[in-house]
């Protein structure tokens, strides 16, 4: 039997079918394009979306021939919702994390309920970019569409809705995303709900991941290219799909997650709800595993960034044919630059959308070579400041980092990753580890012997292992001390340059 997982992201799509010994049989990939503007407005067509992701099914089911999967699973950007009428018809564009909208409901909210209340409820510091908000703001902002909403969905049940599921099941783990779930009692919290002005039957019903949620129906399965009767489980939040589908199935484990933003999870056998977390930033959520949760932290830059840099720095062949000819070019001394990447806003401990990227130490004879490495330096300092800060709220000592994504196939950046942050770095052999985590789902459904520790040995496989410098490690120290100063010494800086353009974009 062959698993499917799709893994729906910020900026495109992938849905991979894997073999029932784990083994990665087939890839499809579509980017799609998110409306933007200088006021900070974001958003996706949920439609488009929905439709690259058939399109990947599609391929991958083309080219698997007779051997096409029997059980689904989804993995899914967190915190944005799908707002759809009575014929699940949607009725907007999707609010995506980063747009700026929500901050007035916000306050409103924070009118009847305090954030130190929320946070202990829902594990998630209050933040505009949360379902909730989006929807409070559709209410104020777009009465017309919020009059005709009947279904608010996570991108998880809305994409099973998309591929023939009748009745979409939500997973606890991305249900609690939109700031509406009581994280231990894992139900709706029918108080905030209300005094939002929203519908509790507007929302699907939830379940533990792993669970079937439905067939697809037999025409709309036949016309994606399934060979057989195929059944969808529920999957889970992207972060803490990353987390499963690289085996970190015991409290006290870490992933880090390099694609468009770069995440940090660390598996907790409890919410970890103190006020440390709360004033930090740290978000809690549920793991895919039963009973574990995962504490996270997101640069919302991430290898965006190095994007960022090829895009504009480099030729525009150098992207098309990879990035490691480049990177590898890089010294293994520190580049004498400190880069804050904070180009989209910061994400943990300082969660201050105002802020930018900034760069220091820039002379006559910096090279091009020498910026991208400071790029690649300023990333994985961000990552030692959130491990170093979770750690010492927990109280764990983290000595092992699995690495997934795109950006872990770069041998120079996970042996500096090991460096910076004196940690033994992991390299999983199945980098896919949303989709991966997607086909453990839906195996663990499925079969009633692949319990999820079997599902863990079958799908998450080390890979190479790289071990700290300790004489590296010593080289880059000096300059981390002061990256950690530098989001606090220009902070005032960068609210009042926001301020400026903000200005200047009215008066335009």
């Amino acid at each position: 039997m062959n698993y499917m997982g799709i893994d729906l992201g910020t900026t495109g799509c992938k849905v991979c079918t894997f073999s029932e010994s784990g083994d990665l049989l087939y890839r499809a990939y579509r980017k799609y394009p998110c409306q933007k503007n200088d006021s900070g407005l974001e958003e996706l067509d949920p439609e488009l979306a929905a439709e690259l992701v058939q399109e990947c099914i599609i391929e991958n089911n083309t080219n698997m021939g007779t051997e096409t999967a029997e059980g689904v699973s989804i993995s899914v950007s967190g915190d944005e919702c799908v707002i759809l009428d009575e014929q699940m018809r949607s009725l907007g564009p999707v609010i995506m994390s980063r747009d700026r909208r929500g901050q007035e409901e916000l306050e409103q909210l924070m009118a009847r309920f305090s954030a130190e209340s929320l946070f202990k409820k829902t594990g998630l510091p209050i933040h505009r970019k949360y379902g909730v908000f989006r929807l409070m703001w559709y209410k104020t902002h777009e009465p017309a569409f919020f009059q005709k909403i009947r279904h608010v969905m996570t991108w998880e049940d809305f994409l099973q809705a998309r591929i023939g599921i009748a009745k979409p099941v939500c997973s606890y783990s991305s249900a609690a995303r939109l700031m509406l779930v009581d994280l231990e009692k894992k139900c709706y919290l029918d108080d905030v709900i209300s005094a939002a002005g929203l519908q509790r039957e507007w929302f699907s019903e939830m379940a533990e991941s792993g669970k079937i949620a439905g067939q697809i129906e037999t025409e709309k399965a036949r016309a994606l290219g399934f060979k057989y009767p195929v059944y969808v489980a529920t999957g889970g939040f992207d972060q803490s799909c990353a987390a499963t589908g690289a085996g970190l199935s015991k409290s006290g484990t870490a992933v880090v997650g390099s694609g468009t933003m770069e995440s940090l999870s660390i598996s907790t056998d409890k919410p970890l709800l103190a006020p440390y977390f709360m004033k930090s930033q740290y978000p809690t959520n549920y793991h895919l595993y039963p009973d574990l949760y995962i504490c996270t932290a997101t640069n919302v830059g991430g290898s965006a960034i190095v994007n960022w840099y090829f895009d504009e720095m480099e030729k525009s062949g150098i992207k098309a044919s990879g990035y490691d000819a480049v990177i590898d070019q890089c010294s293994t001394k520190p580049s004498g630059l400190l880069v804050l990447p904070h180009f989209a806003g910061s994400g943990p401990p300082y969660k201050d959308a105002d802020s930018m990227g900034a760069m220091i130490g820039l002379q006559t004879n910096t090279a091009k070579k020498d910026i991208l490495q400071a790029i690649l330096e300023g990333i994985t300092y961000e990552l030692r400041q959130n491990l170093e800060m979770i750690e010492s709220g927990c109280g764990a000592e983290i000595k092992e980092i699995r690495a997934v994504g795109g950006g872990a196939k770069s041998d120079y950046w996970l042996q500096l990753k090991a460096d910076i942050t004196g940690r033994t770095i992991v390299r999983m052999k199945n980098e896919e580890a949303g989709c991966a985590a997607g086909a453990m789902s839906a195996m663990v459904a499925l079969n009633e012997k692949a319990g999820w520790e079997r599902a863990s040995e079958i799908f998450s496989k080390k890979g190479r292992i790289f071990i700290p410098s300790k004489e590296r490690g010593n080289r880059y120290d000096p300059y981390y001390q002061i990256y950690r100063t530098l989001y606090p010494s220009l902070k005032d800086s960068f609210h009042a340059l926001r301020k400026i353009q903000r200005e200047e974009r009215e008066y335009v």
